[in-house]
């Protein structure tokens, strides 16, 4: 049987096509440094500094491919430390979402929404959910089984 591995994942920005370009200069495309567990989605080297109500939280790590619509997901405990009440929502679920400014090393882009607190969810590929029984917006209840050393 396979496992789903449970991860947090704090902090981090998914960028549209023209944003990129805004915040990194023309034809710029993302470099890959790690790939993550549900493909196509990877890590990319580039951060950017976000700013967020009273505060600017740099080094923000990028997550590629690109999108339709820039993301930016922060944890409870950013927005609480920056004054800001984002909407708990499901990823790509942008509207009515927070502003939030993205600082890059060509430029600004300030965005009037797609600040949010990601909604709990399970990452996992099409073979894993159809062994495991998973159905889109499925509610799950989680016990962790102690790790074996």
């Amino acid at each position: 049987m396979n496992k789903i591995f449970v991860e947090v994942s704090a902090r981090h920005i998914h960028l549209s096509k023209e944003d990129l370009e805004e915040l990194f200069g023309a034809g710029y495309e993302l470099k890959k440094i790690k790939q993550l567990y549900v493909p196509p989605e990877f890590a990319c080297k580039e951060t950017l500094g976000i700013e967020v109500g009273d505060k600017k939280i740099e080094k923000v790590r990028v997550v590629g491919p690109l999108r339709e619509q820039t993301q930016v997901e922060i944890s409870l405990s950013d927005a609480i430390g920056s004054g800001v009440t984002p909407p708990v929502k499901l990823s790509g679920n942008l509207q009515g979402s927070s502003g939030v400014i993205l600082d890059g090393p060509a430029g600004k882009v300030e965005l009037k929404e797609g600040l949010i607190i990601a909604q709990r969810h399970i990452h996992c590929g099409p073979n894993d959910a159809k062994e495991f029984g998973f159905k889109m917006e499925m509610l799950f209840r989680l016990k962790l089984k102690e790790k074996e050393v």
